[in-house]
């Protein structure tokens, strides 16, 4: 049995019981929303870093590394950088890792 539980205020607290096929299914579309996330800051990131250093502009190159150093601090709070885990053939990367950067 899993539960979860949600404050949606400094003293509330509701919980939920769910299944084992929902909970996996919510973490499998949590994870793929936070890979999506973290995958269009990557993108965007290095887009940043290369017209910075084409244009020679300074601002397009700190933009450029405050995404990618965001977008590494969000991966990592949601356990997607150890990889070591994924080479040994596990489904999620952190077992039990809650993504606390508010995208529940």
């Amino acid at each position: 049995m899993y539960a979860r539980a949600e404050s949606m205020g400094s003293i509330g607290v509701t919980s939920q019981l769910w299944s084992p096929a929902a909970f996996a299914s919510h973490n499998v579309g949590s994870t793929a929303t936070v890979a999506l996330y973290c995958g269009l800051m990557l993108g965007l990131g290095i887009y940043h870093l290369l017209l910075g250093g084409l244009l020679r502009n300074r601002n397009y190159l700190l933009y450029g590394n405050h995404l990618l150093l965001f977008m590494l601090a969000a991966a990592n709070a949601c356990g997607l950088l150890l990889l070591r885990n994924l080479y040994a053939g596990k489904r999620f990367p952190t077992p039990g890792a809650r993504c606390s950067v508010g995208w529940h």
